[in-house]
């Protein structure tokens, strides 16, 4: 505090991010002028010549300096505190009980996140691309796996990142991105934790084959090979599927939605309807969390998918001949075995 003023160092990000968009005080977003002087009504006062609220956005870049009001009037606050990638606001405020009547507010934003590396182009730029988040989180040594470039199979997460900018029609008219990641990943979760998070808003998955990680988006594969019994050295084992009470047949689950400041909301279930009557109108519900998916039907396809993958329950283990060697998990194939009822 200096003269009857508090400053507040927020910080929202340990990386540079793009740029703050909007900054909230108790959920009131602040109109600032060039000054960084909030021109909000409820933040202004005849009463006094500085106005009630200054806000200075700092974006964590490795060459921003100290603010210098608060070297100016603080000593404990110096030239060095640089605060370099760290995103964060500084804001300052004049007391005045009518402005907060509930004491310090609470203070959020909206923010155009991370930079991201493309390999597709070799730039680096603010992105909500799926495969380039998970990338950048997989590689990053402070706060993600620190994995070494070597350990990440760069064409899936190429393929991916491809697959996440396509386009795909919304049911009352528009388009949007396949799959975005707009949100914040809590660092006090484990690692794994927030791994899972990212894989979710892809539907993806992140198998470790031939020495490195891929990166594969949920996106239909076409099959390129077909095995038949010219592949088989030994009898085919079909394994039991799981009773109809023991599979989901609906999926609910949460999401940011924008409409509701990015609050966790549900998403309006997704039913598999045969599978219900098969049940004789019983609903069994799994339930899925996705936080960095804001739009409602970006995750009510995500539900549908997780459905549709759960109701293909078949599942057999097969001695194949060294064919096989041209295979690896998670390859998508046809199985042409006429004597099991099976045709592509």
């Amino acid at each position: 505090r200096k003269n009857g003023a508090l400053y507040m160092v927020v910080a929202f990000a340990g990386h540079e991010v793009e740029s703050f968009e909007t900054l909230y005080l108790d959920g009131v977003p602040l109109t600032l002028n060039a000054y960084g002087n909030a021109t909000n009504k409820e933040f202004n006062s005849t009463e006094l010549a500085l106005p009630l609220v200054n806000v200075q956005f700092y974006t964590g870049e490795s060459t921003q300096t100290a603010d210098p009001d608060m070297v100016r009037d603080l000593e404990e606050w110096t030239g060095a505190h640089r605060l370099q990638g760290i995103a964060y606001a500084r804001i300052r405020l004049i007391y005045n009980d009518k402005a907060y009547p509930n004491g310090i507010p609470n203070v959020t934003a909206k923010i155009k996140g991370k930079k991201l590396y493309d390999p597709r182009t070799g730039i680096t730029a603010y992105s909500d691309n799926w495969a380039l988040a998970v990338r950048d989180y997989l590689l990053n040594p402070t706060y993600g796996l620190g994995c070494h470039i070597d350990e990440i199979h760069e064409g899936s997460i190429i393929a991916s990142a491809n697959i996440s900018d396509e386009i795909v029609p919304l049911k009352e008219g528009g388009t949007i991105k396949r799959y975005t990641v707009n949100g914040v990943l809590d660092t006090g979760n484990t690692p794994l934790m927030l791994l899972e998070t990212l894989t979710g808003a892809g539907a993806g998955a992140l198998p470790y084959i031939d020495g490195t990680l891929r990166v594969l988006a949920g996106v239909y594969d076409m099959p390129t090979t077909t095995i038949d019994a010219d592949w088989l050295r030994g009898e085919v084992n079909i394994h039991a599927s799981p009773s109809l009470k023991e599979r989901f047949n609906t999926v609910r689950g949460v999401f940011a939605d924008p409409e509701q400041s990015h609050q966790i909301v549900d998403f309006p279930e997704v039913k598999d309807e045969d599978l219900i009557t098969a049940l004789g109108g019983e609903t069994v519900a799994s339930h899925i969390e996705l936080p960095l998916t804001d739009h409602i039907e970006s995750a009510q396809r995500i539900a549908a998918l997780m459905l549709a993958r759960a109701s293909q329950t078949i599942s057999l283990t097969m001695p194949i001949n060294l064919k096989g060697m041209s295979l690896k998990a998670w390859d998508v194939v046809n199985l042409n075995l006429p004597e099991l009822g099976w045709e592509n």
